[in-house]
């Protein structure tokens, strides 16, 4: 990519490019231009619907999945799945610390309002997500975050600047009914039963997707 003012040029090039086609077309642009794609996941609800809209495509794409060591059975039953699914190439990414060291420290997952919190989500989310962008040195981030899910990602576009790479969004304009249908149509399985403790609400952001390095085009 152009460095300086060209980025934010290009950027807002291929966004109006972009702006309306479908998740597919989306990814076909994209994988046909970068040559380090991740795609990361949460395993959550509907996020078979990115993987399968990128695996379908390319299956050797790395999977980055931060294990934060709070999920639920139906999560890594989800994840098994799934990754049977598209002979997935997972790349598993978990805090320095055991759960139970975790819990011993904290005294729990701490409140969002707990000034201990930023530490907790720190340690078990961002870190190890920093560990794999440091190893992975990607060119291109493929997320399935949606405009409708938080006050930050309604700011975004489907390519966002964020450090050296690409962020993409492909069903960045999906509302949950949208998605839903998506995953219907693709007879996908759903991820329903998920548990997050950086986030404490549906509407709050966990770390990965809040900061402020991006920059939109």
């Amino acid at each position: 990519m152009p460095e300086g003012n060209a980025v934010s040029d290009d950027l807002s090039c291929a966004n109006t490019v972009l702006a309306n086609q479908s998740p597919e077309d989306i990814v076909q642009w994209l994988l046909a231009r970068y040559s380090r794609p991740i795609l990361s996941t949460s395993f959550g609800p509907q996020s078979a619907a990115m993987i399968h809209c990128v695996l379908s495509q390319r299956p050797d794409v790395p999977v980055v999945w931060v294990d934060h060591g709070f999920n639920t059975a139906d999560t890594y039953q989800f994840v098994q799945s799934i990754t049977r699914r598209y002979n997935a190439d997972l790349r598993v990414y978990s805090p320095s610390f055991s759960t139970a060291w975790l819990i011993s420290q904290f005294g729990g997952v701490p409140a969002t309002t707990d000034s201990a919190h930023a530490r907790f989500t720190n340690t078990v989310k961002l870190a190890p997500f920093e560990q794999a962008l440091t190893e992975l040195q990607p060119d291109l981030w493929l997320t399935g975050i949606r405009a409708s899910e938080t006050e930050h990602r309604r700011e975004l576009k489907v390519l966002n600047q964020d450090r050296w790479m690409i962020k993409a969004a492909p069903f960045i304009r999906f509302d949950d009914a949208d998605i839903q249908a998506w995953i219907d149509q693709h007879e996908l399985p759903n991820g329903h039963s998920y548990f997050d403790p950086t986030k404490g609400a549906n509407d709050r952001e966990c770390g990965l997707h809040g900061s402020t390095r991006h920059r939109i085009a």
